[in-house]
């Protein structure tokens, strides 16, 4: 028996397994969950439950597979499960349209470390091979595999005989055909009146039933029992599509001399040294040395702001490739080198809180904004990763890699839970009340969840009330039409309520 003929003959045993008629049954009720949930519905509550749904399934199709999932792997299942929550809780357009990245990403990256399909380790750069793969190679090349199974199906229905191909092909046919035969009757039936009368008399249930939203609804509903059909067995049968890249991708070998990285590096904190005393000069001495003439210092915060960011992004893209490709130096050399990469990131602290400063003085002169909000998230960001990377200097062998991904990853669910909108409405509430100044317009842009603090606003000032009343008009009557069930969210729920009263 030929090579060909062995693999034929394995894949067709494959399909005779119990468990993959456990696979077609759940996949097709998880496409027709997810058209309950989301057909002509916007996301909400339906979010958590359909990734709980998918979760149920895989755990117990793939539970013979989850034996070497990693630490990491069952860490992931807390960030998928937080910021599939976030569209039950906040209302916020930006981490609603980042989240339907991030999670299907998660979820992929999450199923293939549990189930030990990854080809390369979660903390190499190279696992995003496996991630675009898992995303888009599993979840089609099997898109063939239901129909083996129900032939198999309907076989062992027939006592256990292997069903007439030309029978199994008429059935394969009659499944094609269906949806297809469904949207000729519609279009038809929208060309002829008589045609379309008969049709409605076959059965009474005809005369009721939108035929082009059965349609759509069917595909659909198709379109995900064959996707996850096919990434599910993918995971059952080990399906490693990149496995031959493993030996062509491996770490870089260290080539930079310690002496010319000790020589870049010094000159480098030459710079810095003399930047950090100016700052020390404007920040610690109350700006006592003054601006350039015609310069406020609205305009000293704004200009300085981006490039001292850049700077510091700069700084970390330096030190990780310092400590990842330089050659192990001797011991006076490997001190220096700590000595003077501690001085950088010492410069780069004073830069994250220079920068702070300035945002914080362009905040105070013209208010709080969804920029404003997460550059300072952003600066936090880059503080902790400074500290993992401070750490990593003086102690050799400790990742950098992993602490990085987690850090990020935390970081990102953090900042989703931190409510912007609020925080922002809060903000510029407590800014009017102090200096009386306030962009009223502003607020109108902020998600529901901002919505409380603006109605109480309002009713406390008159003037701004006025300038409001067509937005706060708009939005009661917005979240007053009834809402399926599947988008309810609790920040929805909550602007309504204070409007009401």
């Amino acid at each position: 028996m030929d090579e060909n003929t062995q693999a034929a003959a394995i894949e067709d045993k494959r399909t005779v397994q119990a468990r993959d008629f456990f696979l077609l049954a759940g996949t097709l009720l998880l496409g027709i969950l997810f058209v309950i949930l989301f057909f002509e519905n916007d996301p909400g509550v339906s979010i958590p439950i359909f990734v709980l749904a998918f979760y149920a399934l895989m755990l117990t199709y793939n539970r013979r597979e989850l034996s070497a999932c990693p630490v990491f792997g069952w860490f992931l299942a807390l960030p998928i499960l937080l910021l599939s929550l976030t569209y039950f809780l906040y209302d916020n357009e930006l981490f609603r349209a980042l989240n339907l990245l991030a999670l299907p990403s998660l979820i992929v990256l999450q199923t293939l470390l549990a189930t030990g399909r990854n080809s390369f380790k979660w903390h190499s750069p190279a696992i995003l091979l496996d991630l675009f793969f898992g995303l888009f190679y599993r979840c089609m090349a099997h898109i063939g595999k239901p129909f083996r199974v129900i032939g198999r199906l309907l076989a062992r229905k027939s006592g256990g005989s292997r069903l007439n191909p030309s029978v199994a092909k008429v059935l394969i046919g009659l499944l094609i055909s269906l949806p297809i035969v469904i949207f000729l009757i519609a279009l038809l039936s929208s060309a002829d009146m008589v045609f379309g009368n008969m049709m409605n008399t076959i059965p009474d249930l005809l005369a009721e039933l939108n035929l082009g939203e059965a349609v759509a609804r069917t595909i659909l509903a198709l379109v995900i029992f064959f996707l996850s059909f096919s990434y599910l067995w993918s995971l059952a049968y080990n399906d490693k599509p990149i496995s031959g890249l493993t030996d062509a991708v491996k770490g870089l070998p260290r080539v930079w001399e310690p002496v010319t990285v000790l020589t870049v590096t010094a000159a480098i904190d030459l710079v810095y040294a003399a930047f950090v005393y100016i700052q020390f000069a404007y920040l610690l001495g109350g700006m006592s040395f003054g601006l350039p003439a015609d310069f406020t210092y609205s305009e000293y915060a704004r200009r300085g702001f981006f490039e001292l960011v850049a700077v510091t992004l700069i700084n970390i893209g330096i030190l990780a490739c310092f400590l990842s490709f330089t050659k192990k130096a001797g011991a006076k050399s490997s001190f220096a080198l700590r000595i003077l990469y501690s001085v950088m990131i010492a410069c780069t602290f004073v830069m994250l809180f220079s920068a702070h400063f300035r945002m914080s003085m362009y905040e105070e002169a013209y208010g709080y904004t969804y920029l404003r909000m997460y550059t300072h998230a952003f600066m936090v960001f880059l503080l902790a990763l400074f500290i993992i990377t401070l750490y990593r200097v003086w102690a050799d062998g400790a990742p950098l890699l992993k602490p990085y991904i987690i850090t990020a990853i935390v970081a990102f669910v953090i900042i989703n839970y931190l409510n912007v909108d609020v925080i922002i409405a809060g903000n510029n509430i407590e800014r009017f009340n102090k200096t009386g100044k306030i962009d009223a317009p502003y607020l109108t842009i902020l998600s529901n969840d901002a919505v409380p603090q603006i109605a109480a606003l309002a009713e406390a000032n008159p003037g701004i009330a006025a300038e409001l009343k067509d937005f706060l008009d708009n939005k009661t009557r917005q979240l007053s039409e009834n809402r399926a069930w599947q988008s309810f969210n609790l920040a929805d729920y909550r602007a309504l309520k204070a409007l009401e009263k």
